[in-house]
């Protein structure tokens, strides 16, 4: 066989830094989030309230492969939490 008949390898692109990226850049990846709120320092699983600007919400709202979006809450938290998380996201969704 001669090896000028191959087509030549194409090199793969460098792997992403994920940790680095914005929301949108993530974008392309993301088909399934976590919403919750904390405060900043620890993961509390809190209702969402608004904790975070209302662009930070649209951007996720916009994701283009974007299929599941779970609230996250722990013990202790309440049905009428959930739905006040759910109306919250809903303006964006």
């Amino acid at each position: 066989m001669d090896t000028d008949d191959l087509e030549p390898q194409q090199q793969k692109p460098a792997p992403k830094n994920l940790e680095e990226m914005s929301i949108e850049a993530l974008g392309e990846y993301t088909i399934h989030v976590h919403m919750h709120d904390n405060d900043g320092r620890s993961d509390l699983h809190q209702p969402v309230s608004g904790s975070l600007p209302d662009d930070v919400y649209r951007q996720v709202a916009t994701l283009p492969h974007l299929r599941v979006v779970d609230i996250e809450m722990r013990e202790g938290y309440t049905i009428e939490d959930a739905v006040a998380s759910r109306e919250h996201l809903e303006r964006y969704f």
